[in-house]
């Protein structure tokens, strides 16, 4: 198995244009491939610069504001304000246009929960939703998709659980076209209220993914207060064994 503490990133990401090495998780595990991942924000250069893209896509991202921080385990993740920090890919990209099956998954820890606040987001100032993971307003966090782009046309699902801020969490959102729209959170199915219709397909917006920031509404911007860690974007729906392989293989990297 990988030594976490010393050779992760050689193991991950573009250097070895491996994005999901099999020595990362178990050998008899089915994991995603290369041409699944296709967002995996891993290591920041620096506080100021860039985030690499562990897919092998090569989609980073630049740092606004965020700082990085180095958990005992030797894992990076960045630390987001509340105010104005966010992880911007600044440009659309069409490995990220995906209208199909869709799987959005990231470690959190929050410092402030019970208010909107964007994880993984796709849309833009004017509303123009894709696809996101985010947290709402009753401490929930949820997973939506777009059919149009509005807010009609469009489903959300919400956890059943309330999102701590005591211990970093993970959180996997599932869309599958017409069918289903679950949410998981540290490994196990935490399904809560579904609202709206799933849509046949998602909307395939013009806009940049972005981590730890979205809208509310027109005029409101939503940035997350608190740590975010491994922000992943799949092509696909993972599966409930997969979901559950990666929280087992990664938590001991935040403590839980």
């Amino acid at each position: 198995m990988l030594d976490i503490h010393k050779g992760y990133l050689e193991t991950l990401g573009r250097y070895q244009n491996k994005p999901l090495e099999k020595g990362y998780l178990d050998p008899n595990d089915e994991i995603p491939g290369k041409d699944t991942v296709l967002y995996y924000l891993g290591t920041p250069q620096d506080t100021t610069g860039t985030i690499y893209d562990w897919s092998g896509q090569e989609n980073d991202g630049t740092i606004i504001g965020a700082t990085l921080n180095i958990l005992p385990s030797g894992l990076p993740l960045l630390d987001y304000d509340g105010l104005d920090d966010k992880v911007d890919q600044a440009s659309d990209v069409a490995s990220l246009k995906i209208t199909g099956a869709l799987t959005l998954m990231a470690w959190i820890k929050p410092d402030v929960v019970n208010e909107f606040t964007g994880i993984i987001t796709k849309c833009n100032d004017t509303l123009r939703r894709a696809y996101f993971l985010a947290m709402h307003s009753d401490g929930s966090a949820y997973v939506y998709q777009s059919g149009d782009g509005g807010a009609v046309n469009r489903s959300f699902r919400k956890t059943a659980t309330t999102i701590l801020t005591t211990e970093c969490q993970f959180l996997v959102g599932v869309y599958v076209p017409s069918t289903s729209l679950d949410i998981y959170l540290n490994g196990a199915l935490d399904n809560g209220t579904l609202t709206g219709t799933i849509q046949a397909a998602t909307n395939n917006t013009a806009d940049p993914v972005v981590i730890g920031w979205g809208h509310s509404s027109v005029t409101t911007e939503e940035y997350f207060n608190g740590s975010i860690a491994r922000p992943r974007i799949c092509k696909g729906a993972l599966t409930a064994n997969q979901i559950e392989d990666f929280y087992r293989q990664e938590r001991h990297l935040f403590g839980v």
